[in-house]
């Protein structure tokens, strides 16, 4: 009985890498096909099938440069000043409401220099902000996923382009053309490890109380 599901198994594997053994070229050719790049491909998918037509798309981009227009006062912020400012999450929320709600009662205790007024439009602005960055980064995830499944489709079916035609295109005038394309399977230098500062950076984006 081991031997026999022992031997399923075996087959299940044989199943799920012959499409990587199909499309890979020998290995004792150049520019062989890495694993890892080819098993990224799933076999006879297609999750998207849509176009975005031209006037649609300037209907998009304007709509963006309208939202860029009414929230005219967005400003940016360097690593420095990303990490060095205070952060408030929700936990905090409750507590900045409160502060809020005792400076507006008992100025009288404040410093002279304190501006209630100028602390009320933070908040204000804080919550109105809240909901349009909730949409906008949905949305804003929902394009990034859509793009990166038309992108593996892509890379999927130029993938089967190229294997089939350096199989079947000898002699045929794409020499040229699979050379260079075959330089996008080159070895690269490893990636440098990210820097001290994004990392950083990053930790005290985490650190959202």
């Amino acid at each position: 009985m081991g031997d026999l599901g022992g031997e399923r198994s075996q087959q299940r594997q044989i199943s799920t890498y012959a499409y990587t053994i199909a499309l890979a070229p020998p290995a004792h050719q150049p520019g062989t096909l890495k694993k890892s790049l080819i098993q990224s491909i799933p076999m006879n998918t297609n999750r998207i099938s849509a176009t975005l037509a031209q006037t649609d798309r300037e209907e998009v981009m304007q709509a963006i440069a309208t939202i860029k227009t009414k929230l005219s006062f967005l400003t940016d912020l360097s690593p420095e000043e990303r990490k060095a400012l205070s952060k408030m999450g929700d936990k905090s929320q409750a507590f900045v409401t409160m502060a809020l709600e005792i400076a507006t009662q008992n100025q009288d205790y404040l410093p002279r220099s304190f501006d209630v007024e100028e602390m009320r439009k933070d908040v204000e602005l804080y919550d109105q902000l809240r909901p349009i960055l909730v949409a906008l980064s949905q949305l804003q995830h929902l394009v990034e996923m859509t793009s990166m499944i038309a992108g593996s489709e892509a890379m999927g079916a130029a993938l089967t382009v190229y294997r089939s035609a350096k199989v079947h295109g000898q002699g045929t005038g794409l020499e040229a053309v699979l050379n260079e394309m075959s330089q996008r399977f080159a070895r690269k230098t490893p990636r440098k490890p990210e820097s001290e500062e994004a990392s950083a950076i990053e930790e005290s984006d985490k650190a959202i109380i």
